[in-house]
């Protein structure tokens, strides 16, 4: 999936969102949280224009948001944390009950998790 998004895309940079990062295992789970003190590193990507539309489909079907009890959900954040500064962007937000014990305290699931 990855591939097919930065085929589709334009790297922005790297983004901090305020929220947490949960180990779900082999993938994360973003809880984003405007109020919190506390950071997740990301990426930001602009979906080229021709095919944002198909995109968003393929990756919220991978993400499986159209399920009847699905992991996570497509929202629109405002972030006000630089770069993004105060901007909306869309995050794949978890959904399900999280335990303190999954925290990733630095927010950065590349360095929790290296491939």
């Amino acid at each position: 999936m990855s591939t097919l998004l930065w085929d589709r895309a334009t790297y922005l940079g790297e983004a901090l969102l305020p929220g947490r990062l949960y180990d779900l295992g082999s993938y994360p789970g973003l809880v984003a949280d405007a109020a919190a003190t506390t950071r997740v590193y990301g990426h930001l990507a602009r979906l080229n224009e021709a095919t944002a539309v198909e995109t968003w489909r393929t990756l919220d079907a991978y993400e499986g948001i159209e399920l009847e009890d699905p992991e996570y959900e497509r929202v629109l954040f405002h972030s006000s944390v630089p770069p993004a500064g105060y901007v909306p962007i869309w995050i794949y937000h978890y959904r399900h009950p999280v335990t303190a014990d999954t925290w990733i305290s630095s927010g950065d699931f590349r360095s929790f998790f290296p491939r």
